[in-house]
């Protein structure tokens, strides 16, 4: 039975003239596969290897490459296949069929299902990734290929079938490789018409999705790579569903749909994806333009831009493409927050802010409590390291570590310990808080128990986004009054801030004279396009130091990181000012610490938890006041730099007497 409705000859001539470029980049890739030569570099390529293996004749589809299992599971999902059979599509040249046929015949000859292949060739998230990339090629070449090759591969769906019924346990119910399997069991029962098998694999989903799926459409798994992979495979469930006219459960079209607008936020502005846990810097506008296809909302058509014209078209039908061309784009780009995962995005017309306060989820989470990314105009500035493999050496483990993220570390004891690729000893409970939006201002704030054990400190930071420019990092430790007192021994706490590659730092010559810091460190910044000065307060020794920077799996470079050693032996607020703008744009930035008081008493708050701050950006002035002591007894307001108000956390811009509560 046909799956998609749709031509796929007439998509291919629709692709032929929008979009030559893909087709020229689909034939080059085709290229190497029908040389024998094979790469993992689509963009969805879970576990990416630039390098290039050839095999002159028969292929090992058991082969290791770097002794890396990954490379044998990225090789048995056959992405190969489908771009084959395009290739094919686009120019009529049969030397890609012949490599279709070579490659698909030669698979199932040498690999059976055995015990030993259900850990390798066969295992289950390979086999239900395999079967769509399978189906799909029928879809786009099948009616060209000889009968026996034809036979030949529907033997091998109705294995793989059975074997995906019957390959489910308590670990599929939860993870991305229930979704991805269980996808492709979907696909199949539609191919074969089998309703009962198209029942179990529903069920199946909708039991994932219950478990996984948070109320606000984020994942438990906590990388959004992976996410993005199990709401692909949702999104093709709805999308088969709807064209065949096969009922759907209740909810689970609208939850697919909250999960796509969920997943979106972790789309910087330029349409990459945050590298949080597991993830690569993946572009995902290919991602939304399918799920705006799907779904209608044009809200993701906004985000996926000019993008997707080599996804979408070839699953989608005709009415859906004409639907999606006529949608208007509405793109709405708000501070928002995730409130189940504890993730924080703070946006403006140009920058990006995203701060990590969630639980870690599966073994692809990192140890990354309070972690902060800052982009401006699509441009990384502060960034997460990575995760670069999945092989159990130290660096694997080094990624995982809170010293590779942009977070405390207090005696250089990670909060949440990593074990191993998979493992974890502690882990730290997070406390998620709240983020507030006025004035095209937000703050954002959560914590967490990581060291309220072994050190009786509880850990709070709180990131305000200043208007498009400024971003105010604060940090606050609490101490029990036990150790609160400066007879006890100092406990270091490290800071840590990581830049993309591209950035440059220097903290001697600062990139504006006017520029200037009372109390602290600055250091200039100077990217591709983008320039900014970080001041830091309250901090103690500066080093800047080289740390490993991986965008992608098997990939890894160098970036820059400041750290800071602070001596701890009382309660502690610190901060870190960031201002950025477009190079030709540069505003110096100045930052002065200021006493906050009461107003009434005029007695000064113990600095332990509180910080005063003028800030002053080119003509953009702010006085930031943070304030951990609340009033018991008394009715007063707090001052700071000649103002008064009352909260946590207030913010008044300029002279104007009328602040801005941003924590209660």
């Amino acid at each position: 039975m046909k799956i998609w409705l749709n031509d796929p000859k007439s998509i291919m001539g629709m692709i032929r003239s929008r979009k030559p470029e893909l087709v020229s980049s689909t034939c080059a890739d085709a290229d190497l596969a029908a040389d024998g030569i094979f790469t993992f570099t689509a963009r969805w390529d879970m576990e990416r290897c630039t390098d290039p293996v050839q095999f002159p004749g028969k292929p090992d589809w058991t082969y290791r490459h770097g002794d890396d299992d990954e490379w044998l599971y990225q090789m048995n999902r056959h992405g190969f296949l489908p771009v084959l059979a395009k290739a094919y599509g686009y120019t009529g040249d049969l030397r890609y069929k012949t490599s279709f046929i070579h490659l698909i015949s030669d698979w199932i000859s040498s690999c059976p299902l055995c015990p030993e292949s259900r850990k390798t060739t066969w295992r289950s998230l390979e086999a239900g990734i395999r079967v769509r990339n399978w189906l799909l090629s029928l879809h786009l070449i099948g009616d060209s290929l000889p009968p026996g090759i034809l036979d030949a591969m529907e033997n091998s769906l109705r294995q793989h079938m059975q074997y995906l019924v019957d390959a489910h346990d308590t670990f599929h119910e939860i993870s991305n490789w229930g979704v991805l399997q269980d996808e492709g069991l979907f696909l199949l029962a539609v191919y074969f018409q089998n309703d009962g098998l198209r029942k179990v694999a529903l069920d199946r989903l909708v039991r994932n999705m219950s478990l996984a799926v948070f109320a606000d459409g984020s994942h438990w798994e906590q990388s959004p790579m992976y996410t993005g992979e199990v709401l692909g495979a949702y999104l093709s469930v709805v999308n088969v569903a709807c064209q065949q006219e096969i009922p759907l459960p209740p909810d689970f079209a609208r939850r697919t749909e909250l999960m796509a607008v969920a997943f979106s936020y972790f789309m910087k502005k330029d349409g990459m994806l945050y590298t949080h846990g597991d993830t690569d810097a993946i572009n995902a506008c290919d991602l939304m333009a399918f799920a705006a296809a799907v779904t209608g909302n044009p809200g993701l058509k906004a985000i996926a831009g000019d993008d997707g014209a080599d996804l979408y078209p070839f699953f989608c039908s005709p009415a859906q493409v004409t639907a999606y061309d006529a949608l208007e784009p509405q793109l709405q780009r708000m501070s928002v927050s995730l409130p189940d995962s504890g993730h924080f995005f703070l946006r403006g017309k140009h920058l990006d802010v995203h701060f990590s306060c969630g639980s870690l989820g599966s073994g692809h989470g990192h140890a990354d409590l309070l972690h902060v990314d800052v982009s401006y105009e699509g441009e990384d500035v502060w960034v997460d390291s990575g995760r670069y493999t999945y092989r159990d050496i130290p660096i694997r483990w080094e990624l995982k570590g809170a010293l590779a993220h942009n977070t405390p570390v207090i005696g250089n004891q990670s909060f949440t310990e990593p074990t191993g690729t998979w493992s974890f000893g502690r882990v730290a409970l997070p406390v998620k808080k709240s983020i507030r939006t006025e004035k095209d201002m937000d703050c954002a704030s959560g914590g967490h128990l990581g060291y309220l054990v072994s050190h009786g400190i509880y850990v709070e930071r709180k990131v305000l986004r200043l208007g498009e420019h400024v971003v105010v990092v604060v940090d606050i430790f609490h101490c029990p009054s036990s150790t609160d007192t400066t007879d006890t021994t100092d406990t270091v706490v490290t800071s840590s801030f990581h830049f993309h590659p591209d950035i440059r730092l220097n903290s001697d010559i600062l990139l504006d004279p006017d520029t200037r810091l009372e109390q602290g460190a600055v250091f200039g910044i100077s990217g591709r396009t983008v320039s900014g000065n970080m001041a830091l307060i309250r901090h103690g020794s500066v080093t800047l130091e080289n740390a490993p920077y991986s965008p992608a799996y098997n990939e890894i470079t160098e970036g820059s990181v400041i750290r800071s050693m602070t001596h701890l032996n009382r309660s502690m607020v610190q901060a870190a000012v960031l201002s950025l703008s477009l190079t030709d744009d540069l505003r110096p930035l100045a930052v002065s610490t200021r006493p906050v008081t009461f107003a009434r008493k005029q007695t000064e708050l113990d600095d332990r938890l509180s910080l005063g701050m003028a800030i002053s950006y080119g003509s953009d002035e702010y006085t930031v006041m943070v304030v951990e002591e609340d009033l018991i007894g008394e009715v007063d307001l707090y001052r700071c730099n000649g103002q008064e108000g009352y909260g946590r956390v207030q913010v008044f811009i300029g002279t104007s007497p009328h602040g801005t509560c941003l924590e209660w």
